[in-house]
């Protein structure tokens, strides 16, 4: 069975472009290995519809049922106890070490990883185990600035900052409006507080990573660290001046002040043009468009710790098929994933989702209109690997509470976030 599935997936893999064709006959392409059921979050048109023009049936019939977002971990949890589970899940990166234990990995003898990086964005890599691999990547919906044209203009300010330094400098100054009675009547940026900030939790991660830490460090070993509290050689801990730039937009006590907890949702206001600036992603630009065509809004790069910056992140969210150990059919479930990583499946379903391909050969083909700016920051993507989505979340809402509140320093707050993620992933262990 195991020599079996090595000639059949990688025959599978030359099919899909990953790697080069074994020599040999063409018996193996009219193997029929089964059937298999995926388990996803992304919307159902996206992804069944292109799986049934695939052709995939001759080799393995592949079923694809969309789950809901809230319900996801829940619903897979019970259907793998009762032994019903998908033989696949669509998993985002933020699911990576939550369901590690689960996940069958692609062994490196059939995919190696120099190949993998080759072929997919840097990002990607946080599949990467020490056993295997485990996901092959389909799609990234990287974060965007999008900005108010009228608002920049009506201020004077000719085009959207490229660096955190300016909103500081000059939009907030131009833009914000706050009242005698510290009212904010406009504001240039919805920064500081978590809840009413939409993808919070995002933008901090995007700014301490954009400082230049981590947040888990993987060791050569494959050992998982919590490094939130270390300085990699700079004066400032990175995640303290992350926390710091973040949380003075919601200080009344600071010139920067644009920001409190009670404005409605950085989204709405935005739609409503009380905000100039609004940190989305690319997946969201037609839906802003169809809830407020009226709107006059263009789509820029992430702003960078300063103009120029060498290396240029943005915070992507990431999917990839991953195998689960549960699946009764491993052969049929590699070849299926193998199957959907090849350029012509990847390249019509991230079309019809509104998000650039993780495959590096598709990102360098040139898009229509707006996609081409999304494409560029496909390779700007980065996340890190987390734990337990839910509980972090908790640990980065308490970190600006913290702050806000005035009940710790930068030093204590960030301190405290260590040692919950630390718990975090001696739990997830």
């Amino acid at each position: 069975m195991v020599v079996f599935f090595f000639f059949i997936a990688y025959a599978v893999l030359g099919f899909a472009g990953i790697a080069p064709l074994p020599g040999g006959g063409k018996d193996e392409e009219n193997i029929y290995l089964g059937s298999v059921v995926i388990w996803g979050t992304a919307p159902s048109v996206a992804i069944s519809d292109v799986i049934d023009a695939a052709g995939f049936e001759k080799k393995v019939k592949v079923s694809y049922v969309q789950k809901n977002t809230a319900t996801f971990d829940r619903d897979l949890t019970e259907a793998l106890a009762n032994g019903v589970g998908p033989d696949i899940v669509l998993l985002s990166e933020d699911l990576i070490l939550r369901y590690q234990n689960r996940i069958q990995p692609i062994p490196y003898a059939t995919l190696p990883i120099d190949r993998f990086k080759a072929l997919f964005i840097q990002e990607a890599e946080l599949y990467l185990g020490n056993d295997g691999i485990a996901a092959l990547p389909l799609t990234v919906d990287p974060m965007v600035m999008y900005w108010n044209r009228d608002l920049f203009s009506s201020a004077g300010i000719i085009n959207p900052p490229t660096s955190w330094s300016q909103f500081i400098d000059e939009v907030v100054p131009k833009i914000t409006m706050v009242d005698y009675g510290a009212k904010i009547k406009r504001s240039a940026i919805a920064f500081g507080e978590f809840d009413n900030v939409t993808h919070a939790k995002d933008i901090i991660s995007l700014l301490i990573l954009q400082a230049g830490n981590p947040i888990i460090l993987v060791g050569a070993d494959g050992a998982l660290e919590v490094v939130l509290e270390e300085r990699f050689g700079y004066d400032v801990v990175p995640a303290q001046e992350a926390l710091k730039y973040y949380t003075q937009f919601s200080d009344p006590s600071q010139d920067v002040y644009s920001w409190n907890r009670s404005l409605p949702l950085s989204e709405s206001a935005f739609l409503s043009s009380d905000l100039a600036v609004y940190f989305g992603y690319a997946s969201e630009y037609k839906e802003m468009k169809r809830k407020n065509p009226h709107l006059n809004f263009d789509v820029a790069d992430m702003p960078q710790r300063e103009v120029g910056a060498k290396q240029k992140i943005t915070f992507g969210k990431m999917r990839g098929l991953s195998v689960l150990k549960a699946t009764k059919n491993p052969n049929a479930a590699f070849a299926a994933v193998m199957l959907m990583s090849g350029p012509d499946f990847i390249s019509t379903v991230s079309r019809l989702m509104g998000v650039p391909p993780a495959r590096k050969d598709l990102l360098s083909k040139k898009p229509e209109q707006e996609n081409a700016l999304f494409y560029q920051l496909a390779l700007q993507s980065r996340a890190w690997l987390d734990p337990l989505p839910e509980t972090t979340s908790a640990i980065f809402r308490g970190m600006t509470e913290d702050i806000l509140s005035k009940r710790a320093n930068f030093a204590d707050t960030i301190e405290t976030a260590a040692r919950k993620l630390e718990n975090a992933l001696r739990i997830k262990r």
